[in-house]
């Protein structure tokens, strides 16, 4: 449902045409048998449809992972064994207000909204009061871990009838069937990369089913978004609203390119290949465990708006939701490693312990804090790593630091922070920082400031990361704080280990982390608002600061090659030197606009520097000249997407000549 994302969906017009499908042979026969109490003229009844006590039989070669049947009592909430609770208007710490659709309902745990029907199913349903507010219901499942098994299969299934009314009465209607990758749990700001494959999604009561696929960068990237990439059908024989269908995906890691397919009744009616975007991208989206969702959302950017002709409480029915596998591996069966709370209150925790922020200048903290005194003893907290995975200007498992309660006005000063970090001896590592504010701490992130990775050296010893690194993406503009937030979140965006970041160091100690924020800020108690990753390690060991002998740097030099001859650009920096050596990067772009399979670039250093290690791409020298080519994971490129390479030198950084860029 993208639909926790801090952008609305965007016109989803081309949805109703270029993606049509005829209507399909289905896959569980019986005829339906309905009960029909007339709400609103024809348009709207309440159906009493078969649904199965038990699950079907696994076919041959799948496993079953996890399911749940929806057995229980009449009027009864979910097994909170299996699911947890979403509630209200956002996640914890409200990333994007109204899940970041613009939907107006607010979620609740009540069995009001959210019950079995003691015929086998599980209801969600939508309830407007008599003073015209909605409430409805949103649900996900406890395990984030369904994934697909390396050469294999994952399938995600659920029999579902969407709410029963049509027309008028049911203008603003959102049901949907979806997931979220399980990086985004505890994170909610890594929207789309970290991937969402919507199973089934309908609106205004429409005899339509949709399914998208949603990665990449937001707006626009190479997967479209907001839009994403989707395709629809029609309901085969009965509509979507009159009958049970059984809507399903399959992720197919078994086949070349990977493949993401789309069913209703069994009929695969969409379809997306890996080889449509990059590989990062497609790495980002899909390398991970998923979650399910299923919520019934009421207006918002896609259906618009209820009407007073919208009829209240027409639920969706669920009959049964289950996961498969079938290949080699095989999916765990973890618990979680969070759960959230089941009040309808704010799930943030608020604190005073840190003071008043009474100046601009704010000091990391333990806890996930920032606070306008600094700390006691030096600790570390722990970035979690990039995993191989290339993160460059999108979050993904960041340590975040935040207080609230700030009053005050821009100075006409910038953003600065000096972070102490240290990845010890792994190669390859690069730090990220993105600054944003909510003027009037109510979830609004009107400002945000994302700053250029800094290459850390394998030199253990604490590096500062600074504003310096150059800046990135700023959306927004600077205005007045009155109470105020400002939230900072730190992640490793390329390498393969984590990265240790000094904060609660003392005045007398020095060495401290901080965040200056352009404003002159008045003396007003601070609620401090923590905000955990289920990633992100806080350790209560008091280190010693290892400070290099030597200054690091971190100078950049920028090289950029014209087109290559195969369709291909490449830019070189120095991402970070040391006495004797250095951090080369290298991004490659497909001009292009069709997809390719692999690429080289090459170059001539100046002055007898040599590369002595590699990542993301194979490399070869002779003499002063260098061959950069691509892994086996990031050769496909689609059109307008990018990719980057690093490498570590010996010798004095300086720029190369005849940079250049080819594909093969």
């Amino acid at each position: 449902m993208g639909r926790t994302r801090a952008t609305a969906r965007a016109d989803r017009s081309w949805l109703r045409q270029a993606w049509r499908r005829g209507p399909a042979g289905g896959r569980r026969a019986g005829a339906a048998v309905v009960l029909t109490g007339v709400l609103v003229g024809t348009a709207c009844a309440v159906s009493v449809a078969p649904a199965s006590a038990s699950l079907p039989g696994t076919a041959g070669g799948w496993n079953l992972v996890w399911s749940d049947d929806f057995t229980g009592a009449a009027g009864t909430g979910v097994n909170t064994a299996n699911w947890l609770y979403d509630l209200g208007h956002c996640y914890p710490g409200c990333p994007a207000d109204n899940w970041g659709t613009g939907e107006i309902e607010n979620m609740t745990d009540s069995t009001a909204n959210v019950y079995h029907d003691g015929s086998g199913n599980l209801a969600i349903k939508p309830i407007r009061d008599s003073a015209g507010t909605w409430t409805s219901g949103r649900i996900e499942t406890q395990r984030t871990d369904f994934a697909a098994p390396a050469g294999g299969r994952l399938r995600i299934e659920g029999r579902i009838q969407m709410p029963n009314v049509t027309g008028a009465a049911a203008q603003g209607y959102w049901p949907a069937f979806w997931t979220l990758g399980a990086p985004f749990r505890g994170v909610y700001t890594n929207w789309p990369s970290a991937g969402e494959i919507d199973l089934m999604e309908n609106v205004n009561g429409a005899n339509t089913v949709y399914g998208t696929l949603h990665c990449g960068t937001s707006p626009g990237g190479p997967c479209n978004e907001t839009t994403g990439l989707g395709g629809s059908t029609t309901c085969p024989g009965a509509t979507c609203q009159s009958a049970f269908h059984t809507y399903a995906v399959e992720f197919d890691r078994g086949v070349s390119p990977e493949q993401i397919r789309w069913y209703v009744d069994g009929v695969n009616y969409h379809t997306v290949r890996a080889d449509q975007v990059d590989a990062t991208t497609w790495r980002n989206a899909t390398d991970h465990g998923f979650f399910v969702i299923l919520n019934v959302a009421i207006g918002g950017g896609w259906p618009g708006a209820p009407t007073s002709a919208t009829v209240s409480g027409v639920p969706m029915l669920v009959d049964y939701v289950a996961v498969y596998t079938t290949g080699s591996g095989s999916v765990t069966t973890a618990t979680p490693t969070t759960t959230r709370p089941t009040t309808t209150t704010p799930t943030t925790t608020t604190t005073t312990s840190t003071g008043p922020v009474t100046g601009s200048t704010l000091y990391l903290r333990t806890g996930n804090t920032l606070s306008s005194s600094p700390g006691t003893a030096a600790r570390t907290d722990t970035v979690a790593s990039a995993g191989g995975v290339n993160s460059d200007g999108t979050p993904r498992n960041p340590t975040v630091y935040q207080t609230c309660g700030i009053t005050g006005t821009p100075d006409r000063s910038s953003t600065t922070f000096s972070l102490r970090v240290d990845a010890g001896t792994a190669v390859g590592n690069g730090v990220q920082a993105r600054v944003s504010y909510d003027p009037t701490g109510t979830g609004s992130w009107s400002r945000v400031e994302t700053y250029a990775y800094f290459a850390t050296d394998p030199v253990p010893g604490f590096e500062t990361y600074t504003q310096a690194a150059g800046p990135g993406p700023t959306t927004g503009a600077l205005t007045a704080m009155t109470g105020g937030c400002v939230r900072l979140e730190v992640w490793n965006a390329i390498g393969t280990a984590p990265t240790s970041l000094r904060v609660d160091a003392s005045a007398g100690e020095g060495g401290q982390s901080t965040l200056t924020i352009p404003f002159t800020v008045g003396s007003t108690p601070s609620r401090t608002t923590t905000t955990t990753t289920t990633t992100t390690t806080t350790t209560t060991t008091t280190t010693t600061t290892r400070i290099p002998t030597t200054t690091v740097t971190g100078s950049r030099t920028t090289t950029t090659s014209t087109t290559g001859t195969g369709g291909c650009t490449a830019t070189y920096r120095v991402a970070n030197s040391w006495p004797g050596g250095f951090q080369g990067e290298v991004v490659v772009t497909n001009t292009g606009t069709s997809p390719i399979a692999g690429w080289t670039v090459g170059w001539t250093f100046p002055g007898g520097q040599s590369v002595a290690q590699a990542w993301n791409a194979s490399v070869s020298q002779s003499g002063a000249a260098v061959s950069l080519s691509n892994a086996s994971w990031n050769g496909g490129l689609g059109g307008g997407a990018s990719t980057t390479a690093g490498f570590i030198g010996s010798g004095t950084a300086a720029t190369p000549t005849g940079l250049t860029c080819s594909v093969r």
